[in-house]
């Protein structure tokens, strides 16, 4: 049984007692992370609706509002220029020549589910046409400064991206589907933003190897055969001895647990789990914490599917026929790490 750990979390949001639940409610922080992000899905999906390669480079929010849905539904009127500049957009600054427009937008947030941003509407005029949002004294330079503060934040999203296309050798196959990888990297970015923001734990969230892929993408790597029987043959039931509880006990700090190791894309997790609870009860019988071989398991236990799936019953079973496990470093992890 391949494995995935599925993060599942409540963003609750709390209005005052004067507001409606469910209403539409100002924006007060237009140059949060998670509202320029939203803007920007907008204009890229803009962008990729275009044959040509000129990019519609960010300026600012002017206004925004929001409505707690089934998700974040975000309405906002965004000031930009359409550019003739035909690089990555994070490389794109407006010139004098180019025409600015104000795109009102209308974007859904739903972290959780496969297409974690949808552009559910937009309207753009020439700014020069839309009285609205002009004011007498607003000037190019001024627009330009202006543009040139808020892409900081995009730059160093842009470099952490570049980071993590280097620790994890990431390649692609031209430049738009880089383009592609980079909007997808930036919505999982948002949701590791409200998970660290709003999961009430301790667990700190941040890049894997997947921070580049689509929710659907990731189901690849994990899934569930169901043509492996389980034996006949009942593991016995645990005897939990009636006593209380400590208010806190972390097996972590008695030696019992083994550092964090990596099945790769092989669903191999059945293995792990096995190799992980032998090691624990390895070391609290005989004092010595050993890394066990999930390789041997793949390669030697018949009654599962290797990097296809398995379950540990029957993984307890093939080590009482195999007579034990070697060690990691006597039978080292060989499968693909990717």
């Amino acid at each position: 049984m391949k494995c995935a750990i599925f993060l599942g979390f409540i963003l609750a949001f709390a209005y005052g007692q004067h507001r409606i639940t469910g209403g539409i409610s100002s924006i007060e922080d237009l140059e949060d992370e998670t509202v320029v992000g939203a803007a920007n899905f907008a204009l890229s999906t803009l962008d990729a609706y275009d044959d040509d390669d000129n990019k519609r480079v960010f300026s600012k929010i002017i206004k925004g509002r929001k409505q707690v849905v089934a998700g974040i539904l975000y309405y906002l009127d965004i000031s930009m220029f359409m550019s003739s500049c035909s690089e990555s957009f994070t490389e794109c600054t407006p010139g004098p020549e180019d025409r600015q427009f104000i795109c009102s937008v209308k974007v859904i947030s739903q972290p959780w589910m496969e297409e974690k941003m949808k552009l559910i509407d937009s309207h753009c005029v020439p700014a020069d046409k839309d009285n609205r949002h002009m004011k007498k004294n607003r000037n190019l330079k001024k627009e330009v400064k202006n543009s040139r503060n808020e892409k900081k934040e995009e730059k160093k999203l842009a470099r952490r991206f570049k980071k993590f296309l280097a620790e994890h050798k990431k390649l692609y196959s031209s430049r738009r589907e880089m383009q592609r990888r980079f909007e997808i990297y930036r919505q999982n970015q948002n949701i590791i933003k409200e998970l660290q923001e709003n999961e009430q734990g301790t667990a700190v969230y941040g890049d894997t190897f997947f921070a580049d892929l689509t929710q659907e993408e990731f189901q690849y790597h994990k899934g569930l055969n169901m043509s492996y029987k389980r034996q006949e043959t009942l593991l016995k039931k645990a005897v939990i001895p009636k006593q209380s509880a400590p208010e806190e006990f972390d097996w972590r700090n008695k030696s019992a647990v083994t550092p964090v190791k990596n099945q790769g894309s092989c669903g191999s997790c059945w293995a792990f789990s096995v190799t992980g609870n032998l090691e624990g009860v390895y070391s609290i019988k005989h004092g010595e914490l050993l890394s066990f071989s999930e390789q041997e398991l793949l390669d030697c236990d018949k009654l599962d599917g290797g990097c296809n799936g398995g379950l540990p019953e029957n993984a307890y079973k093939a080590i009482e026929d195999l007579g034990g496990l070697e060690t990691e470093d006597d039978y080292p992890y060989k499968v693909c790490l990717k």
